[in-house]
């Protein structure tokens, strides 16, 4: 079953930054000035259990969006173009739209992207979210970011979902080679820890071990990243 998130967005709380070392720079751009002399229309954010689509009725703005935004800023929630990105062996991405990041240590971005495909895992009442309310429009902001971040915190999702640091600058054709955290990522992260790291190595499995599922919470508790949970300062 596939799920879909759709809300419009308040220009107000969006703004956008074209490069990795714009985001550590804290080099952000309003969204109304994505076209100079043109006012853009609200972002629509649609969530497809793979990645987010970012568009507007404006097929302008969308080919900007699409082509020249590195990082988009909604309502303190960070969608990350994956056209830039490369996995460790410089490979694509499984996706084509934006992905989930959040702030990491040391002017760092986690990443969080879809790995193999859910088939029927994918559960809408599992996630518990109320899709009637949200296909209605009948959305407010904390709901629709609630429903995104009910996706970091299902274990369901999260099993099919692995961690990437844009932790470098791009290479010379533009493209942001990332760091996957894995094993031997833990390993060194956890040399110290070894409750932590018997925690981590709990999942025999490969593929559940190097899950955003079973790392995310760990990378709270190591105080690398805040709690996902959308807050309002």
């Amino acid at each position: 079953m596939m799920m879909c998130l759709t809300a419009v967005t308040a220009q107000a709380q969006t703004k956008y930054c074209t490069s990795f070392a714009d985001y550590k720079a804290d080099q952000w751009k309003p969204y109304e000035d994505l076209i100079p002399g043109k006012e853009p229309d609200s972002i629509r954010v649609k969530y497809d259990g793979q990645d987010f689509t970012l568009k507007t009725s404006d097929k302008e703005v969308n080919k900007v969006i699409k082509h020249d935004v590195f990082m988009m800023q909604i309502d303190k929630q960070l969608f990350i173009n994956q056209r830039p990105l490369r996995d460790e062996d410089g490979g694509i991405l499984p996706v084509n739209n934006f992905l989930r990041a959040l702030p990491y240590k040391g002017d760092k971005l986690l990443v969080v992207s879809y790995k193999v495909t859910l088939g029927d895992v994918l559960d809408l009442v599992n996630i518990g979210l109320d899709v009637a309310l949200l296909a209605t429009g009948h959305t407010t902001w904390g709901t629709i970011f609630l429903a995104t971040d009910l996706l970091l915190t299902n274990d369901d999702l999260m099993e099919h979902h692995v961690l990437y640091l844009v932790d470098k600058e791009p290479d010379q054709k533009g493209r942001y080679i990332m760091t996957r955290i894995n094993d031997k990522y833990m390993e060194q992260l956890l040399r110290d820890d070894p409750v932590t790291f018997e925690q981590y190595y709990g999942r025999q499995k490969k593929g559940e071990r190097q899950s955003a599922a079973n790392i995310l919470p760990i990378l709270v508790k190591k105080g690398l990243i805040s709690d996902y949970h959308h807050k309002k300062n």
